[in-house]
């Protein structure tokens, strides 16, 4: 995977979502990425994994984290089970934040603080009175 290049970044500044395949920090960075992810989570033994709903800066997986969820392993799971679970709940959480940016419950911000890029606030607690 490339970096997004500084041109699009400055152009749509505080705006560009990724979604990553653990719960950052562990496992991110420079080539964790798909499969690597989820072997790296494996050859661990780690009991839980997750996903990482984040803003992209210029350094990888490193911006504001706006959600995270926790997907537990089973005992003996494969790379590719463990790729199954967490896209399923990529697949039921990745649309709620982009349309949490569309509808303004997340809001981007002008500062240059990769920690404060975006308000999320109205958002989580919209999460919090759900459940």
């Amino acid at each position: 995977m490339k970096p997004v290049p500084a041109e699009v970044l400055a152009l749509m500044k505080n705006r560009v979502v990724n979604i990553h395949p653990a719960l950052l920090p562990a496992f991110g960075g420079q080539g964790f990425y798909g499969e690597k992810v989820h072997a790296g989570v494996v050859a661990r033994g780690c009991q839980y994994t997750g996903l990482t709903i984040h803003l992209v800066n210029e350094r990888y997986d490193e911006g504001q984290i706006l959600l995270q969820r926790m997907v537990p392993v089973p005992p003996g799971s494969t790379p590719e089970e463990v790729a199954a679970l967490v896209l399923k709940q990529e697949h039921a959480w990745y649309w709620r934040v982009i349309g949490a940016f569309a509808k303004g419950s997340i809001r981007p911000l002008s500062g240059d603080d990769p920690s404060r890029a975006a308000d999320a606030s109205e958002f989580l607690a919209g999460l919090a009175q759900a459940n």
